[in-house]
């Protein structure tokens, strides 16, 4: 796991903010097809697989400066 610290300044009220951005790698969970996963963790697989996905959108659209960004929350328990 690592994290990377984002600060901000707010140029206009000089409001200083801090926050940490976690990063984990989720290496191996794509191959969800090659594995022999049931159950639980079938499921959270699919969520992480899911939630890459939507990031890698959003990384996208930000990137190229897209007018429309595709981020959604998703909850599913």
């Amino acid at each position: 796991m690592l994290y990377i610290m984002v600060s901000t300044m707010n140029l206009v009220t000089s409001e200083a903010t801090q926050n940490k951005l976690w990063l984990n790698d989720l290496a191996d969970n794509e191959r969800l097809a090659k594995s022999d996963a049931q159950g639980e963790i079938l499921k959270e697989t699919q969520h992480i697989n899911r939630s890459l996905s939507a990031l890698g959108e959003v990384i996208f659209a930000l990137s190229y400066k897209s007018s429309h960004v595709p981020y959604r929350f998703y909850c599913n328990n």
